[in-house]
């Protein structure tokens, strides 16, 4: 079994309440995206099972809610947060096959 360990930036006890979401909402709505099983441990995520994608796709999507946590995340957010930054790596891919 591997386990990717995600490092968290400093992130206050709210912070982390609004990251993680109600009842861990937001992790389990991660977790099945991803089809990984998340374990939250001090300041890190431990995640199980992901491939190489879904461990960069973690990677890149983690860091855009960040700077969300100081509100509640609903999965709403997350899921617009996800399709966003799909969009944008298309786009970006679109851009780069034209030249």
């Amino acid at each position: 079994m591997n386990v990717e360990t995600i490092k968290l930036p400093p992130l206050t006890k709210t912070e982390f309440a609004n990251f993680c979401g109600v009842h861990h909402e937001n992790i389990r709505f991660l977790e099945a995206q991803f089809r990984v099983s998340i374990k939250i441990s001090n300041e890190s995520l431990k995640v199980y099972n992901a491939t190489d994608s879904v461990r960069d796709d973690l990677l890149t999507l983690l860091p855009l809610l960040y700077p969300l946590c100081k509100h509640p995340l609903s999965i709403n957010i997350l899921k617009t947060v996800m399709n966003q930054d799909y969009h944008n790596a298309m786009n970006h891919t679109i851009k780069l096959s034209r030249k």
